[in-house]
């Protein structure tokens, strides 16, 4: 009892919400693993699979997630993502991907400085617009259908001037008068399925996660924090650190280095194609990615300061991240 009660302590003063503790295992146990299929365009060669607590990635490289990025979409288009993976077009009452046509519109739109009532028509997803008027969980936005101009990042936040950019689940804010997302410049995140997720998945929002390069056992804590079809994607923030074994923190891409000047960080680099900075994968693998359940503790928030804590914490019931990786190894007959 007495142990269960610092364990419990612990949680608390770390930030994690104390949702009840998950089964113990010492170092050499290891939970029971049960490889599964994920539906969806999966890369090849990927395996997956659950445990009593969580769930696994074994994969050779990660692609790389920029979205709540300070500085990933820009009125100009120089952000790290390119406007038309942020927003699709409207027509005859639908939101419809049509990349060639989103570009001519987006000419447009910046033709008239993104004038609510004289720029073309379109569903923005990759960052916030207001509206009246939603497809789905679309707003629209546009030709009047918009309910004022684009919000814009002010002086005083990471990027002023640039849109500000969202993920699939916003929290509220610490001052508790908002919402903020995960920012893929500078906090660690998995991207999980939807269907990895919630009460019928292994995993949720805000838990506790963790990369290892198999190579040489290099690991990064990370939070779930966004989603896609793939799990095999980390933040901008999660690469660079599991690149870098000697990076303390995350190093955000700036302004400048986005319009060409200086040398951006790693991930980021120059489309031979376009000119533009765009993020590359994560090539040095294999890799072990983790997602625990919410029982074995959760983050209140996406702060970066957190993420350490609350996965040594997570992952100290599964006798460390050492162990679980051992564990991982052995299931998938990962020799390195």
């Amino acid at each position: 009892m007495a142990l269960y009660t610092r364990a419990a302590l612990a949680i608390v003063l770390l930030g994690i919400e104390p949702l009840g503790l998950g089964p113990a295992y010492g170092q050499g146990s290891c939970p029971i693993f049960t490889e599964i299929r994920l539906a969806g365009d999966q890369p090849a060669g990927n395996r997956f699979a659950t445990f009593p607590g969580g769930f696994v990635l074994r994969a050779m490289k990660l692609s790389t997630d920029t979205d709540g990025a300070s500085t990933a979409y820009h009125p100009d288009n120089i952000g790290s993502t390119s406007l038309c993976n942020g927003l699709s077009m409207y027509k005859d009452g639908k939101c419809t991907r049509d990349d060639a046509a989103c570009a001519v519109a987006v000419k447009q739109a910046q033709a008239v400085q993104w004038d609510p009532v004289k720029s073309p028509a379109f569903c923005p997803y990759g960052f916030i617009a207001k509206s009246l008027k939603h497809v789905g969980d679309k707003p629209v936005w546009g030709a009047g259908l918009g309910d004022g101009p684009l919000p814009v990042q002010k002086q005083g936040d990471p990027a002023p001037g640039f849109f500000i950019s969202v993920t699939a689940r916003p929290v509220r804010s610490p001052d508790g008068h908002g919402v903020e997302f995960a920012d893929a410049d500078r906090l660690p995140f998995l991207v999980m399925p939807s269907s990895l997720i919630g009460k019928s998945g292994p995993t949720g929002y805000l838990n506790a996660g963790a990369i290892v390069r198999t190579s040489d056992n290099h690991k990064v804590y990370a939070l779930v924090a966004d989603e896609n079809s793939s799990p095999a994607e980390v933040s901008v923030a999660a690469a660079q650190l599991i690149h870098d074994p000697s990076l303390k923190k995350p190093r955000p891409v700036t302004e400048s280095e986005l319009r060409g000047l200086g040398t951006a960080p790693y991930p980021y680099r120059k489309s031979m194609k376009t000119g533009r900075i765009t993020v590359s994968s994560s090539e040095e693998g294999p890799y072990l990615v983790f997602a625990l359940s919410s029982r074995f503790g959760r983050a209140a928030s996406y702060d970066p300061s957190k993420v350490d804590e609350v996965g040594h914490s997570a992952f100290s019931q599964f006798g460390g991240i050492e162990n679980l990786t051992a564990c991982a190894k052995q299931f998938f007959g990962t020799q390195q």
